[in-house]
């Protein structure tokens, strides 16, 4: 183990001293801590608490101590009518019909309307990764018009762990509006309700224990990014040191070196999709990037299970009217990739075009999965340009 990894476990175990987590809480009895759709389940609720006199007391202080902008909403919400909701679809409408194409536009993990129809839009993000362009299908939400062809004012919040911008893979390559918010934060303000009397009190409470160990974990997660390939090969190491001892033992009870495992893939297929579709792009090309056997951070996650192998990757449709397409996928050992065209197969009396086109030679980048991911964004832009050059060969 090199000086500079003992050195980082020796930090990360005293920061584990400094914040322990809490033994009892019914937060992690309920397995929320990293789960988005429970956090933006109860901060939904939190925000669409009334007290007895029927003001959104929460929310208010949200606009105030998170957003530092009561404008955002408009000015007296007291008994008036605010929509809060998890998991709202988001419509896509013109001239008051919903478009046929392209009927909605993705689901926002946090809807708010009040009735001068001001939006609030919350994108919640902690450990998972982005959709391709879900900011920038949120904005044009934002900049469209409702079903009774009246414009919509919003605000759209990129709410993560400490704060961080949305990636390309995320925004798109054309500017958008919107505002960053953190978990950071909204532990500060939580904290700023201590003196409100509720029912939710006891609940906030616990709220905020859980938060800070969520914040912990991601800060410690983040130190060990840098050296996750070295940390890797030596964790099983024996160590000599009762601070190392403790820190290793922290990283395998909360999985973090397997979870970076995902979390570095996911950037790769991410950083592929982003560079493919620029060049389509760039090329006026008719092809697209279809949903089938789509890449997610939950099949990643799936997938490295011993239990439970799942193949995922990219597929791109070639000519939009024509049954031609260009496969990339990982192979169930997931140690190497395999890719080619595909072609529309009989599969249980219906067409599949998750079949090769055993008419061309497929192609495999054998037991160097692990190295292409370990390259990062320099190996996925010279496989895009590969893959491209392969598809044009064909075609």
């Amino acid at each position: 183990m090199t000086t500079p990894v003992k050195d980082l476990l020796k930090q990360i175990s005293d920061k584990l001293e400094k914040v322990k987590d809490i033994d009892y809480n019914i937060f992690s009895i309920l397995k929320v801590k990293t789960s988005e759709l429970k956090h933006s389940l109860f901060l939904q609720k939190l925000l669409s608490f009334r007290d007895t006199k029927g003001n959104h007391i929460f929310l208010e202080s949200f606009l105030d101590e998170v957003l530092k902008n009561r404008n955002f909403l408009m000015a007296d919400l007291t008994e008036k009518q605010v929509s809060i909701e998890t998991e709202f679809v988001l419509k896509n409408w013109e001239n008051g019909i919903a478009i046929k194409d392209n009927p909605a536009l993705g689901r926002a993990d946090i809807w708010i309307k009040d009735e001068q129809n001001n939006y609030i839009i919350i994108e919640n993000k902690i450990f998972a990764g982005d959709q391709y362009r879900q900011l920038a299908r949120y904005d044009k939400y934002l900049q469209g018009e409702r079903k009774n062809k009246e414009p919509r004012k919003g605000n759209l919040l990129y709410l993560t762990i400490d704060g961080r911008p949305a990636t390309k893979y995320s925004t798109g390559h054309d500017k958008i509006n919107y505002h960053r918010i953190s978990y950071i934060e909204i532990s500060s303000w939580l904290e700023s309700l201590k003196n409100i009397h509720s029912p939710l009190k006891e609940y906030i409470k616990q709220y905020k224990d859980i938060l800070k160990s969520l914040i912990k974990q991601y800060e410690i997660t983040e130190l060990i990014k840098p050296v996750y390939y070295a940390l890797k090969d030596t964790i099983d190491r024996k160590p000599t040191d009762e601070k190392i001892e403790k820190a290793i033992e922290y990283i395998k009870e909360k999985n973090i070196l397997e979870n970076l495992s995902c979390w570095f893939e996911l950037k790769f297929w991410e950083n592929l999709e982003l560079y493919l579709s620029d060049k389509i792009n760039e090329g006026d090309l008719k092809w697209e990037i279809t949903d089938r056997k789509k890449f997610s951070y939950e099949k990643i996650e799936k997938s490295k299970r011993k239990d439970n192998k799942v193949a995922y990757g990219l597929v791109i449709k070639i000519n939009v009217n024509e049954d031609k397409y260009f496969r990339i996928y990982t192979n169930k050992d997931l140690k190497s990739l395999r890719y080619g065209f595909g072609k529309f197969v009989n599969k249980d009396g219906k067409l599949d075009e998750w079949g090769w086109d055993t008419s061309n030679p497929l192609t495999y980048k054998k037991n160097h999965f692990e190295e292409i991911i370990r390259k990062g964004e320099r190996e996925s832009k010279e496989f895009a340009d590969e893959i491209m050059r392969k598809i044009l060969e064909r075609k």
